[in-house]
């Protein structure tokens, strides 16, 4: 049961990241966004994959 949960998540986390990835991929290419908000969004996405790491640890 327990490796399911785990499995559950990580697929929803990996289908989570690569919606997002998308979604700012597109945003950056349509705008041209600044530096300090890409950066921001990195942050965002390695905080993300430290709490699924957290998470399936």
């Amino acid at each position: 049961m327990r490796e399911m949960l785990i499995f559950i998540i990580t697929v929803f986390g990996v289908s989570l990241l690569t919606s997002i990835c998308l979604i700012i991929y597109g945003i950056i290419k349509v705008q041209k966004l600044s530096g300090k908000i890409s950066l921001t969004v990195g942050i965002v996405l390695l905080s993300l994959c430290l709490f699924l790491y957290s998470v399936m640890g």
